[in-house]
């Protein structure tokens, strides 16, 4: 139990909760009023009702009301903090994967330089060849004699 004096629930403060019951209790108007001894013999059931009802709701909002918010409010603290450490980790994430897709956009280019200078160097060797094949190809010609 803490906090008596200011304890709320639901935001209502405790002393509208206290002014509410009474009200309930004693009637609308939050008067109370004396009854006759014929009032009080003939009432005197239904009024332990209503009064039993009443303190039970009173006691019911208090005790709802009285609640301790230092647990609750450690565990959003503490809520709050792994929230806080997520964002550090996707954002770090988010940079790790930025710098891999700059690598990897790298060396694809790097990657396609290499195979336009590849296929550069087989034309040419190819050009090569058939030239060298032309020239094996007349050699062994027989000349008309």
């Amino acid at each position: 139990m803490g906090r008596l004096g200011r304890s709320v629930h639901g935001g209502i403060p405790r002393t509208l909760l206290v002014q509410w019951a009474e009200s309930a209790l004693y009637g609308d108007s939050g008067v109370r009023h004396t009854p006759s001894l014929v009032d009080s013999i003939f009432d005197t059931e239904k009024e332990v009702r209503l009064k039993a009802k009443a303190v039970t709701l009173t006691l019911l909002m208090v005790a709802a009301g009285c609640t301790d918010l230092k647990p609750l409010e450690a565990q959003i603290e503490a809520l709050q903090s792994q929230v806080n450490q997520l964002q550090v980790d996707v954002a770090k994430s988010a940079s790790n994967a930025a710098a891999a897709n700059k690598a990897t956009a790298a060396s694809a280019a790097a990657a396609s330089g290499d195979a336009k200078q590849a296929l550069s160097v087989a034309e040419s060797n190819t050009a090569a060849i058939e030239a060298l094949n032309a020239k094996i190809d007349q050699m062994f010609k027989r000349r008309p004699e």
